[in-house]
């Protein structure tokens, strides 16, 4: 592989400053040693690896807060129902109800600062999330036309009881016998 760049372009990996050398990663320099500033990640192959496993979908800290809150108030429930659309998190079946527990970052929660876009990669993570919103609305939609009440709540509104009431306030005004408090 030549090892400099084609005539009269700018070389991406190439440092003005002459920093130490490290492996590039842009497409057309791939495996190239250049002397640059510093790679972006600062953790081994295998512990990156190792940290996103535990990445998971299912009973996150937020999940499990609303599960715990509600259990605590008598309320009983299925989770992640595999024939409903997209799984709801909780299912209240004597209710027809069913809570969605959304992070703030994966489905983008309106004016909240854990919704911020990473400035690197910004039209991956854009596509992604604008993903994650679409196929929200449309199973909440498929879930209604099904007969069913969808509440969200979202991250942020797990870490303060107060908030976790407002959000579940619905769901809250329903005894766990099936009648309603007057």
């Amino acid at each position: 592989m030549n090892s400099e760049p084609r005539e009269g372009r700018h070389d991406p990996c190439r440092s003005r400053e002459g920093g130490p050398a490290v492996l590039c990663w842009h497409p057309e320099a791939i495996g190239r040693v250049t002397r640059n500033k510093a790679m972006t990640d600062h953790v081994t192959r295998s512990k990156r690896s190792w940290m996103m496993s535990r990445v998971h979908g299912t009973d996150t800290t937020p999940e499990m807060v609303v599960r715990s809150f509600l259990h605590s108030r008598g309320f009983r429930f299925r989770l992640h129902a595999s024939s409903l659309p997209g799984k709801p998190d909780i299912v209240l079946q004597r209710f027809r109800t069913v809570v969605l527990v959304n992070g703030c970052f994966w489905h983008h929660h309106p004016h909240c600062r854990r919704a911020q876009l990473p400035s690197s990669n910004s039209r991956f993570w854009k596509a992604k999330i604008l993903g994650n919103r679409a196929r929200d609305r449309a199973n909440a939609r498929t879930l209604r036309q099904l007969g069913w009440r969808v509440i969200v709540v979202w991250e942020c509104a797990t870490r303060k009881p107060a908030r976790l009431r407002a959000a579940l306030a619905r769901l809250l005004r329903m005894r766990p016998g099936g009648s309603k408090r007057e």
